[in-house]
């Protein structure tokens, strides 16, 4: 029962993440994401990008990294169909941002104004913020790419740490209808699970159960009998030797003993 609650509990967590996030790459930002999570996303890191992987996911966050030509092509795909993407690059050996973005045949949004997804920055610093930072759409899907400085650990140069990046980037990637989307068909898959896993739980013990059956209920073996019958003539013995019966009743007793079978 208490295996129950707990896996309901779970379940009920996970649908009601606020997005869900696939981290591809670099794992080094483990504070960063610990404090995400803690704002209600949930995040998992991948080892590889394919349709159904990526499908199970509202984010994909690729970290200091470059998928292969065939990832790239996975990525678009979830691009159109409404997935966000961050692309969290190293600036040092990147000075161009638009190389990054034409990496993955996308480019920067013409006239995009970036107080659409960080209005908390003041407009004397937006120039310095476009020179690492990019925001665009590819079909459903929005893209934010952002320069990573490994010398001073921030994004975006002084302006922006990585805290505020994540939590403010996934506040606008993950699309509220796109979000619900994923949330139900993770929920779909997950309750489906359950569900096997209880009809086979409830197989076994059905078995159990029929097998302890069968077993009371089986004729007992020659060897058992055997051994029931000596019991029972040491019985009448013991009963002859103290008296509790004659010797007529036990000479009667004794051979009923030994013809049966």
């Amino acid at each position: 029962m208490k295996k129950s609650v707990l896996a309901l509990s779970v379940l009920v967590m996970l649908a009601s993440s606020q997005g869900r996030i696939a981290w591809y790459g670099e794992k080094e930002f483990e504070g960063n994401i610990t404090s995400l999570e803690q704002e209600g996303y949930t995040v998992k890191y991948i080892e590889s990008i394919d349709e159904k992987t990526l499908s199970r996911y509202d984010v994909l966050v690729l970290c200091l990294t470059e998928p292969s030509d065939q990832e790239k092509g996975v990525i678009l795909d979830f691009l159109e169909a409404g997935g966000g993407l961050l692309i969290l690059y190293n600036a040092m050996t990147h000075d161009n941002i638009e190389d990054v973005l034409s990496a993955y045949q996308l480019e920067r949004a013409a006239e995009a104004d970036s107080n659409i997804v960080f209005p908390f920055l003041p407009e004397d610093k937006i120039d310095e913020l476009k020179k690492r930072i990019s925001i665009s759409q590819q079909g459903k899907g929005r893209i934010l790419a952002v320069g990573y400085d490994p010398l001073t650990f921030q994004a975006v140069s002084l302006l922006f740490d990585v805290d505020s990046l994540l939590k403010f980037g996934m506040d606008w990637l993950c699309q509220d209808w796109h979000v619900e989307q994923t949330q139900r068909e993770v929920t779909r898959t997950r309750f489906s699970i359950m569900v096997l896993l209880g009809v086979a739980a409830a197989t076994l013990v059905i078995g159990y159960f029929l097998y302890r059956k069968k077993m009371s209920g089986a004729p007992e073996s020659s060897e058992s009998k055997e051994s029931q019958k000596a019991e029972k003539i040491r019985e009448l013995k013991a009963r002859f030797v103290y008296g509790e019966v004659s010797r007529d009743e036990y000479k009667k007793e004794l051979k009923k003993l030994e013809r049966s079978q």
